[in-house]
């Protein structure tokens, strides 16, 4: 089993510019495109670990994806709706205004369990 880590550019769909932040965001529906299958499949950034995650594959994904800041850095995890390969998106987090945040993709990480090479 292996963790990849992907150019959030390459694999998110829908990435928007902003005055409230130097690189991309995401828009209102994010949405992650699987390289394996080429399906799109919406994602909601406050989803952590769905119970398609077991224990070895959050295992993996934390030791991909660091710690998170609070305030700064976080992250979501999403499974691909047709071939449910597991996938972390860790981003970034910018107040604007009070009470009032842009998301930026920071990075992607795909789970890859030696079977599905």
């Amino acid at each position: 089993m292996t963790v990849s880590r992907l150019d959030p550019r390459e694999v998110l769909v829908g990435l928007t510019q902003s005055r409230w932040a130097e690189g991309p965001i995401f828009t209102n529906i994010p949405k992650y495109w699987c390289a394996r299958c080429d399906v799109v499949t919406q994602f909601n950034l406050r989803v952590k670990e769905p119970p398609e995650f077991a224990f070895e594959i959050r295992k993996a994904m934390d030791g991909a994806s660091g710690p998170v800041r609070p305030y700064e850095v976080d992250y979501c995890d999403l499974v691909c709706r047709s071939c449910v390969q597991p996938v972390r998106v860790r981003f970034g987090q910018h107040e604007f205004a009070m009470s009032s945040y842009v998301h930026f993709p920071l990075d992607v990480f795909v789970y890859e369990p030696e079977l599905l090479k």
